[in-house]
């Protein structure tokens, strides 16, 4: 034991003062990750506060701040309260713009980028928008296995209404109808649409 130790005594030193540094720092950035989260978390509290007390403006600055300093999910949670919030005060094409960035944002999960475009094609169509590029994107989520598929039918169906082709529209509420998968808010919209375009 003496002869190992003398040979290679320094080395476990050595090996032992680096695991204990190596653990020690990340200890402390695991510490330093979970304060950044509370304080987050507590900006977006406030920020949230702000929107129920109708200060929106107050909210706006709030979320603004969230965003050019956060992780990237209390960024992405921002981004889409700032867009609603710009549709609130009569801003749709801030809203788009942001629904647009956040659908293109390649670090986002597909679902978060998938339900900006749905809720930034709703902008387009419920403003008479000249972009509707989010509308055309729409077409692709409704023919896949997106969550967000039966908002995109019914997208698609009323494209086709506010562009006055109520044929197309009503063979598209028809399917909606019919989808047994699609939640029941969607389908008794759809099935107030078909009705409606029936007479």
């Amino acid at each position: 034991l003496q002869h190992i130790w003398k040979r290679y005594g320094r080395s476990i030193i050595g090996a032992s003062i680096l695991l204990i540094a190596g653990v020690a720092c990340f200890k402390g950035w695991q510490s330093y990750e979970l304060n950044s989260r509370i304080q987050f978390a507590e900006q977006f509290d406030t920020a949230v506060g702000l929107i129920i007390s109708d200060d929106i403006q107050a909210a706006q600055n709030s979320f603004k701040a969230i965003t050019e300093g956060s992780s990237l999910g209390y960024k992405m949670l921002a981004e889409f309260q700032m867009a609603s919030l710009a549709g609130k005060r009569g801003d749709p094409g801030s809203a788009i713009n942001i629904y647009k960035k956040l659908a293109d944002d390649e670090r986002l999960d597909m679902i978060y980028r998938d339900l900006a475009t749905i809720l930034g094609a709703y902008a387009e169509l419920e403003t008479n928008s000249k972009s509707i590029e989010l509308v055309k994107r729409v077409d692709q989520l409704a023919l896949g296995m997106s969550p967000w598929r039966f908002s995109a039918k019914e997208i698609r169906a009323l494209t086709a209404f506010l562009s006055g082709d109520t044929k197309t529209a009503r063979a598209r509420y028809k399917e909606l109808i019919k989808e047994a998968a699609a939640p029941q808010g969607i389908r008794d919209r759809a099935q107030h649409m078909f009705d409606l375009l029936a007479n």
